[in-house]
């Protein structure tokens, strides 16, 4: 396997399924690719002499500033794995999109994603992005329920 693929939307329990993504990675000598899925679309590049160029030249700047901000919190968070092989990445997009995007762009062998492990109504209501990207995948994917988690 040359390399698992853990996203992170920054919450608690994603942030707690690097640690493992990383160890598994480094037993296995695969690099790990730490990503986050920006699910907006990126601004088009502003036109000068439009009439709406101001506007449109922040709300690029806008994006650009954060995802800039988001590659440097994951960056921050790959700086804290080694001796693992972390290489970070963003991709666009609806979760499950974004996330199939990043493991085909870097030819992954696995997907770990985290997951409430909700059942019942709260899982109909709420949905899984987990879920879904474990039954239309087409690379395996580990689902890291935090063992201290009793939902």
């Amino acid at each position: 396997m040359k390399a698992i693929l853990v996203t992170t939307d920054f919450s608690e329990l994603a942030e707690r399924a690097i640690k493992p993504a990383a160890d598994l990675a480094t037993r296995l000598g695969a690099t790990l690719v730490l990503g986050h899925v920006i699910t907006s679309e990126k601004p088009p590049k502003p036109i000068p002499n439009a009439a709406h160029f101001q506007v449109a030249e922040r709300l690029f700047q806008a994006d650009a500033e954060m995802e800039s901000s988001i590659r440097a919190a994951l960056q921050e968070r790959a700086d804290e794995l080694a001796p693992a092989s972390v290489v970070i990445d963003t991709a666009r997009g609806s979760a499950i999109e974004g996330i199939l995007k990043l493991a085909q762009a870097h030819e992954v062998g696995m997907i770990v994603i985290s997951s409430l492990g909700r059942t019942g109504l709260r899982r109909l209501f709420l949905g899984s992005v987990a879920e879904e990207l474990a039954r239309n995948s087409p690379i395996p994917v580990l689902v890291w329920k935090d063992p201290g988690d009793a939902r």
